[in-house]
């Protein structure tokens, strides 16, 4: 998966789950079934993110300053 793809759905994911409020919970059990019952696909998941992760934070900070320079302006 690249960033540009990981972004897209994330930002799909993250419309449904803010719908729930146990969305925490949700991740946290997937996070630990998915280390605990495959954990070389757990790590291979975690290398891949690894892999993209600066881009995926470099393009919050991006969106980050757009939103702070647009409340700014009012």
């Amino acid at each position: 998966m690249d960033t540009q793809e990981f972004l897209d759905l994330s930002n799909e994911l993250n419309t449904q789950l803010c719908q729930d409020q146990h969305q925490f919970e949700l991740y946290s059990f997937m996070t630990v079934w998915l280390k605990s019952r495959m954990p070389s696909l757990y790590k291979e998941l975690e290398t891949n993110f690894r892999r993209i992760e600066p881009h995926v934070y470099a393009h919050q900070a991006c969106l980050d300053h757009h939103t702070d320079r647009a409340s700014q302006a009012f």
